[in-house]
Parts: structure tokens; sequence; C-alpha cells
């Protein structure tokens, strides 16, 4: 073979690393959804039973998902809450403290409820805090 093709890697019948890549990453996925499906399937029936009251393990990682991505709602939500009980004049400047004290209180509530979500604590997936979700506030 001539040593100008050997050079510059037309003659090689080695296969490129991308390839090589892809081949792994498919084998990895197939292997993630084999164990999801054995794990899937040694879920028993009363799992997938209608649930007994309106507190889930669903709702509590979709509260904590709300409360993680949206906590900063509890800035303006504290001052709707304190300007109703106060008037204007002193719920919000209190509203304002007391929203950001909040706020940080979901934010870590919410990452708090994402990872215990399969677990039912407190008991009946009950929320943690009040309002349930950072919406919430702003009802009436």
């Amino acid at each position: 073979m001539d040593r100008s093709l050997r050079t510059s890697g037309i003659a090689s019948a080695r296969p490129r690393s991308g390839a090589r890549r892809a081949f792994r990453i498919l084998v990895a996925a197939l292997a993630v959804v084999t164990a999801l499906t054995a794990v899937g399937s040694a879920v028993p029936d009363a799992a997938f039973a209608a649930p007994k009251s309106r507190f889930t393990s669903a709702r509590k990682v979709g509260r904590g998902f709300a409360n993680t991505t949206l906590g900063f709602l509890a800035i303006p939500g504290q001052m709707v809450v304190e300007t109703r009980e106060r008037g204007a004049a002193a719920g919000l400047p209190i509203g304002f403290g007391l929203g950001i004290g909040w706020f940080v209180a979901s934010e870590l509530i919410g990452v708090w409820e994402i990872l215990t979500c399969p677990f039912e604590f407190p008991a009946g997936y009950k929320p943690i805090i009040e309002p349930e979700f950072p919406w919430q506030y702003f009802e009436e």
C-alpha cells in the first residue's frame, strides 16, 4: 500500500469514533428502557388504583415543581395578602419582607417534595405549606 494513503487515513478500515459513540448511546438507551420496563412490570396493580384522597404522589411532585419554578410568586403574593389585611401603606413593605422569606421557604420545600414524592410524608401527601401552589396567593 502506498505510504501517502496510510498517513491520510483513507485506507483505514477502522470505524470513526462518532459511530462508536452513537452505538454506545444506543446500547445505554436500550439498557435504560429495559430496566424501566422490568421495574414497571414489578409494580403492583394497587399502585394504579384510584386515589382515596385528592393528595397523591403525582400531585406532590407537581406541587414540588411548581414551588421550585414559581417560588418567586411568593413575594408579590405575600404583598397581596398583607395588603388585603392591613391596607396598602402597611401591607406592601411588610408583604415584601415576608415574601422574601416565603420565597426561600417555597423553593426549599419544592425541592424537598420532588425528592420525597414516592414517600407518603407527611401523612396522606398533604402540603407542607399553604397555599399549596404559588398562584393561589392571588385567588380570593
